[in-house]
């Protein structure tokens, strides 16, 4: 579990602004996950613009932006809310299920 945690503290390190990411989030009793850029990012959260759409019924088309939750914010953050980042030296995403 321990490990866990860390991994989890690192991968939010990672995070920087332009960055490419997962972003995860839930609304309205649904959950998604797509590709995106970080555009704003504070203690708390990110804000990510989609880089593709997301969500059956187009709910969220590209260029959208999400906020997510951060590691640090632990009231909000969860598996189905937060961001992973991607790419070369980006930690591998952790199996959340």
């Amino acid at each position: 579990m321990v490990d866990n945690l860390y991994q989890l503290r690192n991968q939010d390190q990672q995070l920087c602004l332009h960055k490419e990411v997962i972003a995860c989030w839930t609304a309205e009793g649904y959950s998604y996950s797509g590709r995106g850029e970080i555009v704003e990012l504070s203690r708390e959260a990110a804000t990510i613009r989609l880089l593709e759409p997301v969500g059956s019924n187009g709910e969220y088309p590209k260029g959208k932006a999400v906020r997510v939750a951060r590691y640090a914010d632990h009231s909000y953050w969860s598996a189905h809310n937060c961001v992973r980042p991607l790419g070369p030296g980006a930690a591998q995403p952790l199996n959340w299920f």
